[in-house]
């Protein structure tokens, strides 16, 4: 049995809701891993940010495109210097896809106040910043498809050769065969055996034909993620 995946944000354990695709503030988590940068962060935060921690100065944008996904509300918890840390809450379920920036650090996430998205973008940096986080989980969502279209892909490329090697060894075995049932004549063999041959090659043709342009969808959907 698959062994369940942990992750370190607050809320994690219970972040069951789902949105109309299915997916999870888990899943969410793992696509925004890739989409969150040093320009999707807080400005004042931007010269400290780095891979290894990737949700510094994320909090607002990041609970706002998780509330176009989810509904629900986003509130704030107040923090020293007077700005709020952004969290959501749908459903009656409070998770905080950006709390692994405050370390072992403890958020006390009851009786906050409501944020709300027309607050907090009227500054256009911040506006500018989630329009980017959303191009980049759009950006990430592609790759996600797209590696799952190519696995798809090498599995049929994997079945077609199955097929037209098949095929092959079919009208190889019933060449065998004719000549273990004692048709020797190259007439009365070549009569019995056109039929299966023909039938085999095009099979194993046409299975390798489409393996080929199969392949080229691959290579196609690897060169545009790699692009992006």
């Amino acid at each position: 049995m698959k062994e369940e995946k942990k992750y370190g944000f607050y809320g994690w354990e219970t972040a069951d809701v789902k949105d109309k695709n299915g997916l999870t503030p888990r899943d969410y988590y793992d696509l925004l891993s890739g989409a969150w940068s040093a320009e999707t962060c807080a400005p004042r935060m931007r010269d400290e940010w780095t891979r290894q921690n990737k949700t510094l100065g994320q909090c607002s944008v990041t609970a706002f495109l998780i509330q176009d996904q989810f509904g629900g509300k986003v509130y704030g918890v107040k923090l020293d210097d007077g700005n709020f840390h952004c969290f959501n809450e749908v459903d009656g379920v409070v998770f905080d896809l950006t709390s692994e920036q405050f370390g072992s650090e403890k958020l006390d996430y009851t009786d906050c106040p409501e944020q709300f998205r027309e607050i907090h973008f009227k500054k256009t940096e911040k506006l500018r910043r989630y329009e980017l986080l959303k191009e980049n989980l759009a950006k990430e969502f592609f790759k996600r498809e797209a590696d799952a279209k190519i696995r798809l892909l090498f599995i049929a490329r994997v079945l077609l050769w199955v097929v037209a090697l098949t095929a092959t060894g079919i009208w190889m075995y019933y060449s065998v065969k004719l000549h273990m049932d004692g048709i020797f004549d190259p007439y009365e063999y070549a009569s019995h055996l056109r039929p299966v041959l023909y039938g085999g090659l095009i099979i194993s043709i046409a299975s390798v034909g489409v393996s080929f342009a199969l392949y080229a969808q691959s290579r196609k959907l690897k060169r545009k993620k790699r692009l992006i």
